[in-house]
């Protein structure tokens, strides 16, 4: 079911593959993902196994009610032990454990849970065990799935990609498939976060009204800052402290009048723009945004779906209403990265 609100799109958890199946490695965190304003699972990449975790939907409350909520779920109680019966000592879960929270003393010696408290969940120590000896409340048995690296593409493969991975703002009217939206998007809420925190949420704008807002918020700021700079009071001590923002300055105004002739320089004419963000006190959150912007680029390229990194609307979110723009487009957070897309 997907549900739209104020012109951004939100989208259920992807489904669980059947028991056994081959699928990529997935990280479960307790305190979820969100998809405009939504929690969702999140996943990952590991050698061995997956692992997969879901929360219920929430579907009433609103994005700042879902942040709170989202902040006291990261202190949810948790079993972690290994079963000692069928632990063969390898020390694996020890050595992948990124907190140390799994402990082997001596290679083949006992394997010990002293610090559960300081378990970030990311689920490493159930995906690498051979035995299904840690038993984690998070991951019960019937998430875990093994997975088949055979299907993996060749690094040769992957660096076409990454080669042939360009900025492009040719765009036709032809709106993104809705479903390699929702491709573009699983693909970007996979990549790592710090502390697997999980924090990143994605708002996917598609009404055009409100692209049309974006890109006037972003002229009217220009048009702001370039007042300021073309001040004669103000010239000369900005030209110190400021000296690359006069190396746009012409930009700004061609941007304008290329818009008053119906020619958007900012996104180009997207049908679809997907706004990453993270909670205020995040201090990874420009980080953790533009790890799932690659892993989004890179998944629009496969798909043939054109895109570009909207640094002009990132710049105009640094200077000028900020909070207005979030209020628009019913963000709760901070804004780090953007992507316009379109079809070629």
């Amino acid at each position: 079911r997907i549900r739209f609100r104020r012109g951004c799109s939100r989208f259920p958890a992807p489904p669980l593959p059947p028991a056994g199946a081959a699928t990529s490695v997935a990280r479960p965190s307790p305190h979820g993902r969100k998809f405009a304003a939504e929690v969702h699972p999140t996943t990952s990449r590991r050698s061995s196994a997956t692992v997969e975790s879901h929360r219920p939907e929430i579907e009433t409350q609103t994005p700042t009610q879902l942040g709170k909520k989202d902040i006291k779920n990261r202190h949810q109680t948790f079993t972690l032990e290994i079963d000692a019966a069928t632990c063969i000592r390898c020390g694996k879960c020890a050595k992948v454990c990124p907190s140390q929270v799994i402990v082997q003393q001596e290679p083949g010696g006992p394997v010990s849970v002293p610090r559960p408290a300081d378990c970030i969940r990311c689920g490493h120590c159930v995906a690498v065990c051979p035995t299904a000896s840690v038993r984690h409340g998070l991951f019960p048995p019937e998430t875990v799935h093994s997975a088949d690296r055979t299907l993996l593409p060749s690094p040769e493969a992957l660096m076409l990609l990454c080669r042939t991975r360009r900025s492009n703002r040719a765009f036709s009217r032809k709106p993104v498939p809705h479903e390699k939206l929702l491709q573009i998007l699983e693909a970007a809420h996979r990549a790592p976060t710090a502390s697997n925190r999980q924090q990143v949420a994605f708002t996917l704008v598609t009404d055009p009204e409100k692209l049309r807002f974006v890109s006037r918020f972003t002229l009217d700021t220009f048009t702001a800052v370039a007042r300021k700079l073309e001040n004669p009071l103000l010239r000369p001590l900005l030209r110190r402290i400021a000296p690359d923002a006069y190396r746009y300055l012409p930009s700004f105004h061609r941007m304008q009048r290329e818009y008053e002739r119906g020619n958007d320089m900012i996104l180009r004419g997207a049908t679809a723009l997907i706004l990453i963000h993270t909670p205020r006190d995040n201090a990874f959150g420009t980080i953790d945004s533009n790890l799932a912007y690659q892993n989004g680029s890179l998944m629009a390229e496969a798909l043939g779906v054109s895109q570009f990194w909207t640094g002009f609307v990132y710049m105009a979110l640094r200077h000028g209403k900020a909070e207005r723009f979030r209020r628009e487009l019913g963000i709760d957070g901070i804004v780090h990265a953007g992507m316009a897309l379109g079809m070629p």
